[in-house]
């Protein structure tokens, strides 16, 4: 990958600034992902709303600079050499969680999936104890359908709100536009980046749920070296 031209990243910086991005350059992706490995990327840039993330992917998109978006850094091993483009991160802005009257789960892309299933046990809303201990963010678990344990994301998402890859659109997806499969759904065919979703669960017991989960953890302490 060539490295950004020194003219080109000035011109990045200058327009992140006024669009009031956070960014820091040669940022080592050793501290942003579970190897705790990795060379340093050209620029890591953090958003905190759509319209900042819909500015910067409009931006990199234009100038054609490359850029790929990290979430919790759990399935992610950047090379020694680096990475000479922008790692753009979603905030913690997007790490909410909101329950409606008719029981659906509003939840941005950027909140883990530990803090997002004990916040549905404190609810009493069951069926997503399968994701209690995978280590990542809701927007990767949707980017690859992930699952566990007999579970998986098709089985609770609703819809998801999602950002196209230059910037310049959004939309929902439903649940079967969003083609989950094994490990796989629409939005590693299409590019756009998802931002937050919908999710559909089932009132249950909360001493029901947290047995569930302590029973999940237990399997994959015993066959998984967790501490790693």
């Amino acid at each position: 990958m060539e490295k950004i031209r020194a003219d080109l990243l000035q011109k990045l910086k200058r327009e992140m600034e006024r669009a009031d991005i956070t960014f820091a350059e040669n940022v080592p992706m050793s501290r942003y992902t579970s190897f705790k490995a990795g060379g340093n990327a050209a620029v890591l840039a953090e958003v905190r709303d759509t319209d900042r993330l819909r500015a910067l992917l409009a931006l990199t998109s234009q100038e054609g600079v490359p850029h790929i978006l990290l979430g919790n850094g759990s399935n992610t091993l950047f090379k020694d050499s680096g990475y000479e483009g922008i790692v753009i991160r979603l905030s913690q802005d997007f790490a909410y969680v909101n329950v409606t009257d008719e029981g659906r789960v509003v939840c941005g892309a950027a909140i883990l999936l530990s803090s997002l299933s004990r916040e549905l046990m404190k609810k009493e809303l069951a069926g997503f104890e399968f994701a209690s201990g995978i280590p990542g963010s809701l927007g990767g678990a949707l980017f690859m359908n992930a699952g566990a344990y007999g579970g998986e994301m098709k089985q609770v998402v609703e819809s998801v709100r999602a950002i196209s890859a230059d910037g310049s659109s959004e939309r929902i997806f439903s649940n079967e536009e969003m083609k989950f499969g094994y490990r796989h759904s629409v939005l590693s065919e299409n590019g756009y980046i998802a931002v937050e979703a919908v999710l559909n669960m089932e009132k249950g017991s909360g001493e029901k749920i947290a047995e569930r989960m302590k029973e999940l953890s237990a399997r994959r302490n015993s066959k998984q070296p967790v501490n790693y």
